[in-house]
């Protein structure tokens, strides 16, 4: 399992709704509001670079994200 961050720019005053709606989309782990130059980071899990990016080309569709930043992560150790 390969897992995806990506911090999310939003418009302050929507944030709210914008996490509700990403938190609707198939493939999301976890979600959470932020504070600083990032609104919001998403965790998202998959079996495969391109399972994630699907995914990710969905987050960057939502109405109110202006901006992201994807950092992928994986444990060579874990199983």
């Amino acid at each position: 399992m390969i897992d995806m961050y990506v911090l999310i720019v939003c418009d302050y005053d929507d944030a709210e709704n914008v996490l509700s709606k990403i938190e609707k989309l198939e493939g999301i782990q976890e979600a959470y509001l932020l504070n600083g130059v990032y609104d919001m980071i998403v965790k998202i899990s998959g079996h495969s670079f391109e399972e994630l990016e699907r995914i990710n080309s969905k987050i960057k569709s939502v109405v109110g994200v202006k901006a992201t930043l994807t950092l992928t992560g994986y444990n060579p150790s874990a199983k």
